[in-house]
């Protein structure tokens, strides 16, 4: 249905990764979790509303399939807080 958005054609999904595929889901969570709580905090809306936020574009990056261009962890919550930090510090 949506692989019209996607701009590369992916292999199928090889059961040999799953190990690693979990490994890193894991990582990422850990990492994930208190980013996305700054972000509600900076934002004004709290840390819940920051974990809301964080499971909801997780959950449209899954569906549309993302890009290596595409941004949707927490590398970009994390360069919302260093520009709210550095302009705090000006």
């Amino acid at each position: 249905m949506l692989n019209s958005l996607r701009n590369e054609k992916r292999p199928p999904y090889a059961r040999e990764t799953g190990w690693a595929d979990l490994k890193a889901g894991i990582i990422l969570v850990a990492s994930y979790v208190p980013t996305a709580m700054a972000l509600g905090v900076i934002s004004g809306m709290g840390p819940l509303a920051g974990l809301w936020c964080g499971v909801i574009v997780g959950i449209i990056a899954a569906v549309c399939g993302g890009t290596r261009a595409m941004v949707s962890g927490p590398s970009a919550v994390l360069a919302v807080v260093t520009a709210t930090l550095s302009w705090a510090m000006r």
